[in-house]
């Protein structure tokens, strides 16, 4: 059964369903880069879920009943760098979160869904 699992891939098929997990204990974090040619971004733990000049994340929930935070971590290509982490949503867009390649995101930060943008440069 999904609520047994820490980490649950949701998978396309089950979008319309996926308001059962905007509860208190699952949350769900899409990852973007403002450029997939200077970089691109990863989960970090605790699963490694990596991208390759697309979003990534929006389709996996996780319980913060088994893990309080999550890391982020944002990979610049050469000669660029990582300048900083910043809100996508829930508004206001361009909140600063970090200016760390990698950052932990904990489960009091945000409810529900959130989508945070690596700025490369």
């Amino acid at each position: 059964m999904i609520y047994n699992q820490k980490i649950y891939p949701r998978g396309a098929a089950l979008g319309a369903n996926f308001a059962t997990f905007r509860s208190s204990t699952w949350r769900v974090i899409r990852l973007n880069s403002n450029d997939y040619a200077k970089g691109n971004v990863r989960f970090t733990y605790p699963i490694t879920l990596s991208s390759t000049g697309n979003p990534i994340g929006d389709d996996y929930a996780w319980s913060y009943l088994d893990y309080s935070y999550i890391t982020i971590t944002a990979v610049a290509v050469y000669p660029y760098t990582v300048q900083r982490w910043e809100t996508l949503t829930p508004t206001p867009a361009g909140t600063n979160i970090s200016t760390s390649a990698s950052v932990n995101l904990y489960n009091t930060d945000w409810t529900g869904y959130y989508t945070v943008k690596a700025v490369f440069a």
